[in-house]
């Protein structure tokens, strides 16, 4: 075994790099920005809520609003529109058992600049919701 410094984040027998995972002095798992958004494909899809971080692969093919709902705002900070579509006790229920991680404290910078693009963002997909049909009664 190597005692070269990153050794241990080394996997010999793949012969690649595996990232090193920061934990907090509790032993949370901290995720970062940059993590956070390379995970926004229907094989590995995490979304950031409430500093939270949440591995929603498996209820994409579930989700009642359809795959693209999630697929749309994988790998991002969503608290704002998980708020504004779903009923508080319903998603926390749901979410409570996909949980992996807290949000780095210094990536939330990145909520407070990128909220003003996610904000329209999110007008823009009520409106393709709306033109599609979602809210006629």
């Amino acid at each position: 075994m190597s005692s070269s410094p990153g050794a241990d984040h080394y996997n010999l027998r793949k012969r690649v790099a595996t990232p090193k995972k920061d934990t907090s002095a509790s032993g949370v798992r901290i995720i970062g920005w940059e993590e956070l958004e390379q995970h926004n494909t229907d094989k590995s899809c995490w979304i950031a809520i409430e500093d939270k971080v949440y591995d929603v692969t498996e209820w994409i093919p579930n989700h009642p609003g359809g795959k693209s709902a999630i697929l749309q705002v994988g790998g991002r900070e969503v608290t704002d529109l998980i708020k504004a579509y779903h009923v508080d006790a319903c998603w926390r229920l749901r979410v409570k058992k996909m949980y992996i991680g807290d949000f780095d404290e210094k990536s939330c910078k990145y909520k407070k600049e990128g909220n003003a693009a996610f904000a329209q963002d999110i007008r823009d997909l009520t409106k393709k919701m709306e033109n599609d049909g979602w809210y006629k009664q």
